[in-house]
């Protein structure tokens, strides 16, 4: 029995990660920042519209830098290293790379006159958004069940 419980949960945890892979697959990011921005008014929704806004854009740059560095260890025969060397330099590397492009992205935002309120595109919902709308409804059954 527990390890049915356990099994079930990580089916849950899967469906969620396939529904929110699908959703960011299949938005814009302008989207998706204007819907923040139109569920949490004020500045704690634009602030947050800018947190997707920049993990949607920020996060795919980074994971290629990590994996550019990953290969880069391994070219340089970090197979012989030990996996705690291969973690350091990869690590230590990939944390210097994200703390340089952070810097230049705050300096072209203030280049650009970054605003906290931008022209958002309008909201309405679409046939694909009542499909997807069903199947977030049908995983929070499936937890209550």
């Amino acid at each position: 029995a527990p390890a049915a419980r356990v099994a079930l949960a990580s089916y849950r945890v899967l469906l969620v990660l396939l529904v929110a892979a699908a959703y960011v697959y299949s938005t814009p990011v302008r989207d998706s920042r204007a819907a923040v921005r139109w569920l949490l008014p004020g500045k704690l929704g634009a602030a947050t519209g800018i947190g997707v806004a920049l993990v949607f854009r920020f996060l795919p740059v980074l994971q290629g830098d990590l994996t550019a560095r990953r290969d880069a260890v391994n070219a340089r025969l970090g197979g012989e290293r030990s996996i705690r060397e291969r973690i350091r330099l990869v690590a230590v590397g990939g944390l210097g790379r994200a703390l340089s492009r952070a810097d230049r992205l705050a300096v072209a935002l203030r280049a650009r006159c970054f605003a906290w309120n931008p022209t958002s595109p309008p909201l309405a919902y679409a046939r694909r958004d009542w499909l997807a709308t069903a199947a977030a409804a049908g995983l929070a059954g499936t937890v209550l069940v």
